[in-house]
């Protein structure tokens, strides 16, 4: 059964055993800690600016249109930064959420 294992293994590219996978990487962000629930909409989601890190991409812009929309999603008891914190993932797609 060891063998088996170590053949599957031989037969994969070696760029998997290289590449991390970025689910496979803990997130860097730092919830605070809230006794509130907190659900995000997927309405929510689709008003986020998108930041795809591309050559043309400006991160400044991205960010600066993603703190005009924050505010515009608040709850009783979470904290404007928490909410950001959340939110910021689901703004980054294909190459910037690697």
């Amino acid at each position: 059964m060891g063998d088996e294992l170590e053949l599957n293994n031989l037969t994969q590219p070696l760029k998997d055993f290289t590449v991390p996978k970025a689910l496979d990487q803990p997130s860097c962000i730092a919830y605070p800690a809230t006794t509130t629930t907190f659900e995000i909409k997927s309405g929510t989601i689709h008003l986020l600016p998108q930041f795809y890190g591309k050559a043309g991409d400006d991160p400044h812009i991205h960010i600066k249109d993603f703190f005009v929309m924050c505010p515009t999603m608040h709850n009783e008891g979470i904290s404007d930064e928490a909410i950001r914190l959340r939110l910021f993932p689901f703004s980054l797609k294909e190459r910037a959420k690697e």
